[in-house]
């Protein structure tokens, strides 16, 4: 599941790419032809995504940093990836369950946001380089957590 995660995420990476940081996920919902809002939404939701009809639309909740919107976004691209042109409707909690991961469709997503904003060789530069993690996190536009974890993941920290 990770692996076809990872293997989506390098697939559009190498599709639409110019290697310039920080990754953008959400020119990248336009090119998928994905609408994005950022909307007023419960405080423990982040965002969902929603396919009905033929059109997609990610809703961002406006009021969370603009580095989890990022997450948020590729999080969901990640839902689209995995269903395809199916109807469909994903809504990203931050509860403790979320937080767990162990839901086989939130960790698909999540690593799917990981590799796609954090991609592996980009990561190992910076870390040959010996920037830290907060200047990492700028560098990628995610938060601190999530490129801490990423580094984690790939065996660099």
């Amino acid at each position: 599941m990770k692996a076809d995660a990872r293997a989506a995420a390098l697939q559009l990476l190498n599709e639409g790419w110019d290697g310039r940081l920080p990754v953008q996920p959400l020119q990248t919902a336009k090119v998928l032809k994905i609408g994005v809002a950022k909307v007023k939404l419960e405080p423990d939701v982040a965002g969902y995504i929603e396919r009905r009809d033929g059109r997609t639309c990610i809703h961002l909740n406006r009021d969370d940093p603009e580095s989890r919107q990022r997450f948020t976004c590729a999080h969901e691209i990640g839902h689209y990836m995995k269903h395809g042109e199916g109807d469909f409707a994903y809504v990203d909690h931050r509860d403790k369950l979320s937080q767990e991961g162990v839901d086989p469709d939130e960790i698909y997503a999540n690593t799917f946001a990981a590799t796609f904003l954090m991609p592996e060789q980009a990561v190992k530069e910076f870390v040959d380089l010996r920037v830290g993690v907060k200047q990492m996190a700028a560098e990628f536009g995610v938060s601190k957590l999530a490129m801490k974890t990423r580094l984690e993941s790939l065996g660099l920290l």
